[in-house]
């Protein structure tokens, strides 16, 4: 039997809808190389009014019924901050059998921010999805995330220039190989990074378990500071941005990754292993957030490090600069286990093995849901913390830090 015409639902002309949403970094865009400036992005401000008229409909529903958006025509008027309250209203304009036409606005505190037309059409849920291809069946251990838009690489292992990928059976090590700068992040290492994390995600059917570590006395030291030196603002600006993806990127792979922490997790360094789902850290490793020192906040996607020592204790780290070793670590929960520096490599890999004999669609979903949990805001975290970074970086304290730092002397000024 045919459905109900929406216009014989009650649903009349003038009828309002209204929905209020609490900007974050999710919903922000990064304007100018610097990203200087972030404000209120267009697609969400389009998303607010779409949910305001989503939201009106959701009562006129059947069972088995959606409505979804087929059209939209917006102006977006003023730039909006993030922190702040936006308002979206959708009222109604005209009705037919099975679609509905709104007119849409939105307002920050201070203003009318947007302005258009919109329409939605009510579907049979059950119909529209005998329309589309059928699934081809998952792996035993899928692929990305849900919310994940890494394109995997399925194709043979790359070359790298600073990594060192070893594979044993079902398992993958990756170490950090530039001792010499004590594995600290350049942007060849990040490339290195980002392409086998890409690598990772296309074999997920082969790899379901990653340990990540470093050569020498250190696991990472961080941004390589030579190397952001010679850089211009937006070109560090964009190297932040690219490491605060990668963090993220870690938690969108299906495989749990180990952190086997060596030496010195400073900076960049503590940050990447907090990103790691799992951390055992060498007697011999030391964690510090240094960067107050060369005059800029800690960065690329912090909230991870956050959520696993507090915010007391973050606050010690990025404050004072100081350096803490493998046993206050555990203790404050940054790492899962601290063992003897000859101990390290069978720790880890004994982990590696225990999650193994785990069933792996179970440990993938356990994954994703433990980090989805953290929420949309934790995610897009490193955005306003590379704002900070950069309004840092451009000052002149900064620049004779950085000086400083590289020609090893003491800074001069305060």
């Amino acid at each position: 039997m045919a459905s109900q015409p929406l216009h014989e639902r009650g649903i009349r002309s003038g009828e309002r809808a209204e929905l209020i949403r609490r900007t974050g970094p999710e919903h922000g865009i990064a304007l100018g190389r610097s990203g200087a400036a972030t404000v209120y992005s267009t697609p969400s401000m389009i998303n607010l009014m779409e949910h305001a008229a989503k939201k009106l409909l959701a009562g006129y529903l059947r069972e088995n019924e959606e409505s979804v958006g087929t059209s939209v025509e917006v102006e977006h008027l003023a730039p909006t901050p993030l922190g702040v309250d936006v308002r979206a209203v959708a009222d109604v304009i005209s009705v037919a059998d099975r679609t509905i036409d709104f007119e849409v606005t939105a307002f920050d505190p201070e203003q009318q921010i947007g302005k258009g037309r919109h329409r939605r059409a009510v579907v049979d849920v059950n119909r529209f999805a005998e329309r589309l291809p059928k699934p081809e069946s998952p792996s035993p251990v899928g692929a990305v995330a849900p919310w994940s838009d890494l394109d995997p690489d399925r194709g043979a292992l790359p070359r790298f220039a600073n990594l060192d990928v070893r594979l044993e059976g079902a398992v993958a090590t990756a170490i950090i190989n530039r001792p010499a700068a004590l594995n600290a992040l350049d942007p060849a290492t990040v490339d290195d990074l980002e392409a086998l994390v890409r690598w990772l995600a296309g074999h997920a059917d082969e790899i379901y378990t990653v340990i990540l570590t470093g050569t020498g006395r250190s696991f990472c030291a961080g941004s390589d500071i030579r190397a952001v030196a010679s850089m211009s603002v937006g070109e560090a600006s964009d190297f932040s941005l690219r490491q605060g993806r990668l963090g993220n990127r870690l938690s969108e792979i299906p495989q749990p990754v180990i952190a086997a922490i060596n030496g010195y997790a400073y900076g960049g360094g503590c940050v990447l292993a907090a990103h790691c789902d799992l951390r055992i850290a060498s007697l011999q490793a030391t964690f510090s957030m240094p960067e107050i020192k060369l005059g800029w906040p800690g960065g690329w996607g912090m909230d991870p490090l956050l959520r696993h020592i507090g915010p007391g204790r973050m606050m010690d780290l990025c404050l004072t600069g100081r350096v803490i070793d493998a046993r206050e670590a555990e203790t404050w929960g940054l790492v899962n286990k601290s063992v003897p520096a000859g101990r390290l490599t069978t720790e880890a890999r004994q982990m590696a093995d225990q999650l193994l004999a785990l069933p792996p669609l179970a440990l993938r979903e356990n994954k994703w849901l433990v980090h989805r949990l953290a929420g949309p805001a934790a995610r897009h975290s490193y955005h306003t913390e590379n704002e900070a970074y950069i309004r840092c970086l451009e000052t002149a304290d900064a620049r004779e830090r950085i000086d400083a730092f590289l020609e090893k002397r003491k800074a001069r000024g305060r």
